[in-house]
């Protein structure tokens, strides 16, 4: 959740979101294969109080097998 708040509040466009939660969580940009799917799982999220998009990507990232084999 925090990360979230953060990638939100220190992006300007939702670009400079994407960027900043792939170098947070995994410390690299991201391809732009990897910047169009996570813009699209962005924009497709409904935002509500449950459901925070940024949070919800900074999770997918944590998640996922990049970050358990970080070199």
């Amino acid at each position: 959740k925090r990360a979230g708040e953060r990638i939100e509040q220190f992006g300007h466009t939702d670009a400079e979101r994407v960027r900043l939660a792939y170098r947070l969580t995994l410390g690299r940009e991201p391809s732009a294969f990897e910047a169009q799917v996570a813009m699209a799982f962005v924009s497709d999220a409904v935002p509500s109080a449950e459901n925070r998009p940024w949070a919800a990507l900074a999770h997918s990232l944590i998640s996922s097998i990049q970050f358990r084999y970080l070199d």
